[in-house]
This record gives structure tokens, C-alpha cells and sequence, in this order.
């Protein structure tokens, strides 16, 4: 335990010690009976508590998080993480996406623009467009 530890101990001992002869001196006086000794346990329960905390203090699990937790500082830029979202998705949603992205081409072509789209990925292209 380091130098700067024990002080801190001592330093709470020593107010627990006083906060303790004051409860003590007042409880008799007063005659405060069971509330008194309640008092003087609950004195005593906190200085070990906080020197339990204090002496369990270790510098390595102060630098450590307790959840490792991955910090984006960056805006992401759109589709960069398509990767993973798409792994969030099961089967039945990617199976949903694509019928509905070829239910768009079916649409797209029968409107008339049948010459505008060349492909599937043109089509997907210009949808990313128009969102932006």
C-alpha cells in the first residue's frame, strides 16, 4: 500500500475516531439509548467501507474501462458501414430487401425508363442519389 493510501486511511480513522467520541459523549448525555448505538455501528461501518474502498483502489483498474467500448470520433460517411449493418440482418430481411429493390426496377422499367437503366447496380446507384 502506498504512502499516499495510509494517509488517506489514517485521515478517515481519525475523523471516524472523533465523529465516534462526539456521537458517544451525545448519546450519553441525551440518554439516547438504542438510537445512539446505531449511530456509533453506522459511524464505524462507513470509515470501514471507505477505507475498504481506498485500500481495493488499484491504478491499473482505474485506466481500464469496465465495458471496451469502440468510440467513432468521426462522422460516418454514408455506406461506409454497410458491412456492418448488413451483418446485423438474417436471411428473411436480405430476402426482403431484394424483392423490394427488384420490385423498384420492375417499376423503374415500366414506366418507360427501360432505356435509362442499364443494370441492377445503376438503378441503385441513382437511388443513392436522390437520397442524398
Amino acid at each position: 500500500m502506498s504512502a499516499g493510501k495510509v494517509v488517506a486511511v489514517l485521515a478517515v480513522w481519525i475523523a471516524a475516531g472523533v465523529l465516534f467520541v462526539l456521537a458517544l459523549n451525545s448519546s450519553y448525555v441525551t440518554g439516547a439509548g438504542i438510537f445512539g448505538w446505531i449511530l456509533l455501528l453506522t459511524i464505524l461501518g462507513m470509515a470501514d467501507g471507505v477505507t475498504g474502498s481506498i485500500t481495493n483502489s488499484d491504478s491499473k483498474s482505474e485506466k481500464k474501462p469496465l465495458v471496451d467500448v469502440k468510440v467513432d470520433t468521426g462522422k460516418a460517411k454514408r455506406g461506409e458501414n454497410l458491412e456492418d449493418l448488413l451483418a446485423l440482418l438474417d436471411e428473411d430481411d436480405l430476402y426482403e430487401l431484394r424483392q423490394r429493390a427488384k420490385q423498384r426496377l420492375i417499376e423503374r422499367i415500366e414506366d418507360g425508363g427501360a432505356s435509362d437503366v442499364a443494370s441492377f447496380e445503376q438503378l441503385l446507384n441513382e437511388q443513392g442519389r436522390k437520397r442524398r
